[in-house]
């Protein structure tokens, strides 16, 4: 495959930039613009969403709360678990707000205390010179070692993105399949404000 950007690529690349998806575009490597970009579309699937940049702090602007209310000085300087690289939406057909964090898989593995194989780090590693970790973008392959600890960080970070949310009246879904930022690099932690059934 050629590292010549079409006007393809161009079209991903400039929908990444506003959505400050600097991870998946920083190298002009073009298969992690593709793996981001249809990351971020399966993200918004079913979605009419708007980017609106990180409206800190996270859950005073979940709860629709400006900074002038006695429930944005209560919550303002909460941290959800993991809080780093953070967009937020807003769905324009819900008027729902969405507020997204993506950290790093291998940092989340760290703090949560999931181990992780060193078949698994050799995969994630490859294609990265060690010094600027830039490179030849290479998907993680479908191996048992690689489905199994995703799926065991993914369990961790949803337990304790699940504490956080339910402190706070939020829902949180966390997945490895749409994290947009650098892809099959880190993980997405949606949270959005718990609708009453």
């Amino acid at each position: 495959m050629s590292n010549v950007i079409t006007p393809d690529l161009v079209t991903m690349r400039k929908k990444l930039e506003t959505i400050s998806a600097s991870g998946a575009i920083e190298d002009n490597n073009p298969v992690r613009i593709r793996r981001g970009f249809q990351m971020f579309e399966d993200f918004r699937a079913n979605r009419k969403l708007r980017y609106y940049g990180y409206a800190d702090p996270i859950v005073p602007w979940l709860h629709g709360k400006n900074s002038r209310t006695k429930f944005y000085d209560d919550h303002d300087g909460l941290r959800p678990p993991f809080e780093d690289h953070c967009r937020d939406f807003v769905d324009l057909a819900t008027k729902q707000r969405i507020a997204t964090i993506q950290p790093y898989f291998l940092a989340v593995a760290g703090k949560t205390k999931t181990p992780v194989p060193s078949e698994f780090i050799q995969h994630l590693n490859d294609g990265f010179e060690r010094t600027t970790r830039r490179g030849t973008f290479i998907p993680l392959p479908q191996l048992p070692v690689i489905q199994d600890t995703i799926a065991a960080v993914v369990a961790a970070a949803q337990r304790a993105s699940d504490e956080f949310a339910n402190k706070y009246g939020l829902k949180a879904k966390v997945s490895f399949d749409f994290g947009w930022y650098c892809p099959e690099r880190v993980i997405l932690i949606e949270y959005t404000k718990e609708v009453a059934a």
